[in-house]
């Protein structure tokens, strides 16, 4: 008995020696779990509401089996609260907070305020209309907060949307700090800032959308073989299967590409397409007659108008990205883009 209580002692001793390059017994070390604090769990909770809306997360998610474990593992005194909870209660808390701390610093930080709003349709014919709020607070630093995002009900007359929009400005306290507005050149957008009296201007990225879209009918025949070809090699398995394989095995392409398709609300969608389609001009008359339907034959006049049509669409796909940024006032850049553009078609006609 006094041999075995001497071998357990010894081994005790070289357990917990510095540096003796033998493992803690993990069971007899750990510390035990300390009960959490009120501020503790409120942090956590904190957390993962932010997770939950930064990510996308659903609510469900604290029902997950593996996420409930993964928790558990990094603090076993931590409870999740029940999806209810966080739907009824805390999500709402935390929206009220950060509504109130965004309406506490336009008030304190903002003696003007630049608007920018958007109406569009969704593709269940809901109709949506956002207003963001801009402005440069004293240390010369740049913020927006989008201050409303709702659905429209009724018509969409200029009264109606006049009504929303001093609604929103009523509710932000920022009614007298209106500067101007920047919309796009729909003409109820137009009236209901002209029922509000306040400045207008027109979003020239919006200008733009509408110029290309027009000059784009000239091409309306090409365009719209292209867009015939590229859904259905969009929408059929078998047909993608044959272009990235002819890629991959008789170009040696070791990342073979698909073809990318237009949206209609969207001009640089159609140069998108363009490019991408001209890019694998090779892929597709190889693989076109192999498919299971008879689908439009370019002419190399086509081929080559739509080349053609790339370098003249590639500047003001660039124009487009840089009037589009959020973190810069991008109104002075406006004559230098336009007056680059000029430049840049002069020199393409030439």
């Amino acid at each position: 008995m006094k041999q075995e209580q001497s071998v357990t002692k010894s081994r005790r001793d070289i357990a917990i020696r510095p540096g003796s390059g033998i493992q803690k017994n993990n069971f007899a070390y750990a510390k035990l779990p300390q009960p959490l604090r009120t501020d503790e769990k409120k942090h956590i909770d904190l957390m993962l509401l932010k997770l939950i809306a930064k990510t996308y997360q659903p609510f469900s998610i604290v029902e997950e089996t593996d996420f409930v474990e993964f928790v558990e593992a990094l603090n076993p005194n931590y409870v999740l609260p029940e999806r209810k909870v966080i739907s009824e209660k805390l999500i709402p808390f935390l929206y009220n907070r950060c509504l109130e701390d965004l309406k506490t610093t336009l008030y304190q930080e903002a003696s003007t305020v630049c608007l920018t709003i958007d109406c569009w349709t969704s593709i269940k014919i809901d109709s949506f209309i956002s207003i963001t709020a801009h402005f440069i607070n004293n240390d010369f630093e740049f913020k927006s907060f989008v201050l409303k995002c709702t659905q429209i009900n009724g018509a969409h007359t200029c009264q109606n949307l006049a009504s929303i929009l001093r609604e929103a400005c009523v509710e932000w306290g920022i009614t007298e700090k209106i500067n101007f507005c920047v919309t796009d050149n729909a003409s109820n957008i137009v009236g209901a800032i002209n029922i509000l009296g306040w400045t207008h201007y027109g979003c020239m990225a919006h200008k733009l959308n509408q110029i290309l879209h027009h000059s784009l009918k000239e091409f309306d025949v090409t365009l719209k073989k292209v867009k015939e070809i590229v859904t259905y090699f969009s929408s059929s398995c078998k047909a993608k299967e044959k272009l990235l394989e002819y890629q991959a095995k008789v170009q040696g392409s070791s990342q073979p590409l698909v073809l990318i398709n237009s949206v209609p609300t969207r001009w640089n969608s159609i140069y998108f397409m363009i490019e991408r389609f001209v890019n694998l001009q090779d892929s597709i008359r190889a693989t076109t007659p192999n498919v299971d339907v008879d689908l439009p034959i370019l002419l190399i006049e086509e081929w080559t108008a739509l080349r053609q049509l790339c370098k003249v669409l590639k500047p003001f796909e660039e124009a487009t990205k840089e009037l589009s940024v959020e973190k810069y006032v991008s109104a002075s850049k406006a004559i230098a883009v336009i007056n680059g553009l000029k430049d840049v078609l002069l020199e393409v006609l030439s």
